[in-house]
């Protein structure tokens, strides 16, 4: 697991575990599957078969046409085309009492 804090935007080109701070825009690209148990700073953007896999926090929006498990905490808007929120994952400062998946 990656537990170092990047400064500036990232690319997620192989599938990992991420358990530092990015402060910068992160793309997830296609095929990958990323797991965040950190923080991100910025916007997160999931490629067409992609998967991200937030347990951490995210600060930004959210968006593309890949898939996004939110399990964690997640402050933005969300315009990516599936995902499935958890229950007790916290939205935009809402703790969720029943999953929902789009």
């Amino acid at each position: 697991m990656n537990t170092e804090n990047i400064y500036g935007d990232y690319e997620v080109t192989e599938s990992a575990t991420f358990g530092g701070v990015i402060y910068g825009a992160v793309t997830v690209k296609s095929g990958v599957t990323f797991i965040n148990e950190g923080r991100i700073h910025g916007e997160v953007t999931v490629e067409k078969t992609a998967v991200l896999d937030n347990v951490g926090c995210i600060h930004g929006a959210l968006r593309g046409e890949g898939f996004a498990e939110l399990r964690g905490t997640y402050h933005g808007p969300i315009s990516i085309s599936h995902y499935h929120i958890h229950a007790n994952a916290v939205i935009n400062g809402i703790t969720r009492e029943e999953e929902e998946t789009v």
